[in-house]
């Protein structure tokens, strides 16, 4: 068949729900046109047959039969119809089946509209593919993907239930760890942090699979609200030493987290940010200077770690920032490391913004740390992380 120029023809069959909204995130594209929708098997085998359009998108469910019955359809009536298959991954047997008629691949539901208009694309500037020409291997290649697929979905299942039964019950422990001034180890602060027991999972991984799973702010509001009731009670009587909470910024507007906060005095309280992203949406900048204004410190960590938390640095103006355990690992040898935290130190310095090195493990990296300016630090050598 020669190469297709200009737009390219669709047919849409698909639930009720979806085939109105599926056709008008096509029709946004100046490079396809949908020639037809139909409301069931039947009626697509009728609107091919009028039509002859290059490629035809059915749902396995499509009313009528089903995906299976309106390929066989199409494939009988208009032959140089490409069919792609619409379902979800559990819909392995139905997918399997329509790939066996003569559909030429499957798009999962969800599938953006960029990628959705590069496999239509895609599917027409491809030869006919009738089912004698849909190799074993093909259909065998589909169906790894969409087992792949199943076992991703039912594997993000078992996190989502196992990270909400943990909400359900408190959250994370939390532990407190000191932040000390180097010279005479003087606690000036507290960071707290989050522990999930004897887990085959760090408290990193934790957060960012509770993200994945669509929990990510459900999980940070737990750790939060537990960092307050149980690390609080035991910083508050300890003189002006602050606590330290780390927050994302895509949280820190969420009612909960607000509330949560709203319950410290705010000149004792250091916030400290957990993504690395620049932040420029509206409310979380809107969130972050209500804090400030309010009395709250805003700290920024991983410095030093690359270009981007030397970026935030610049943009945000924190009150406090974190020397990365990256750069303190081997800071007494290590001339460039040296070199980058001297120069930190002094920009700290002339702007008034407080320096904390962290990870600190020897007593050589404490004495390095404060021949280049450094006057706070925290890590094991200052004090192990212990349970409120």
């Amino acid at each position: 068949m020669a190469p297709t120029f200009g737009a390219v023809t669709v047919l849409i069959a698909d639930t009720d729900s979806t085939r109105a909204m599926l056709a008008d995130v096509l029709s946004e594209f100046d490079d396809c046109v949908v020639v037809a929708v139909a409301r069931d098997a039947e009626h697509a085998v009728e609107l091919a047959a009028e039509h002859c359009p290059q490629v035809a998108l059915l749902h396995v469910d499509v009313p009528g039969g089903g995906g299976e019955r309106a390929t066989r359809g199409i494939r009988a009536v208009s032959p140089h119809t490409r069919v792609l298959a619409l379902g979800a991954a559990d819909d392995h047997d139905a997918v399997t089946a329509m790939l066996r008629a003569g559909a030429r691949g499957h798009l999962p539901r969800g599938t953006g509209s960029q990628e959705l208009l590069r496999s239509v694309r895609q599917c027409a500037a491809l030869g006919a593919p009738v089912a004698d020409r849909v190799s074993h291997s093909v259909i065998a290649e589909i169906n790894a993907e969409l087992q792949s697929r199943q076992v991703h979905d039912q594997w993000r299942d078992g996190m989502r239930s196992q990270i909400l039964r943990l909400i359900q019950s408190g959250g994370p422990r939390a532990v407190l760890q000191p932040i000390r001034r180097l010279v005479s180890s003087e606690v000036v602060g507290y960071e707290a942090l989050s522990r999930f027991g004897r887990d085959s999972m760090g408290t990193a991984e934790w957060f960012e699979q509770a993200h994945a799973c669509g929990l990510g702010a459900e999980l940070e509001i737990a750790a939060l609200r537990a960092a307050v009731d149980q690390t609080w009670p035991m910083v508050a009587p300890r003189g002006d030493t602050y606590l330290a909470l780390n927050v994302s910024p895509s949280t820190l507007a969420h009612p909960s987290a607000v509330e949560c906060l709203s319950e410290l005095p705010p000149e004792r309280v250091v916030i400290e940010l957990t993504e690395h992203e620049l932040i420029t949406e509206a409310d979380q900048l809107g969130a972050l200077g209500r804090l400030r204004s309010s009395g709250m410190r805003i700290a920024v960590d991983d410095i030093g770690a690359g270009f981007a938390g030397l970026h935030r640095l610049l943009t945000l103006r924190p009150d406090m920032i974190k020397l990365d355990r990256s750069v303190v690992g081997t800071i007494e040898t290590d001339p460039s490391r040296r070199a980058l935290t001297r120069a930190l130190a002094g920009f700290a310095e002339e702007l008034g913004i407080a320096l904390v090195a962290e990870g600190i493990e020897r007593w050589s990296q404490t004495l390095a740390l404060c021949e280049l300016g450094v006057a706070l630090g925290q890590g094991y050598l200052l004090g192990a992380p212990e349970f409120a």
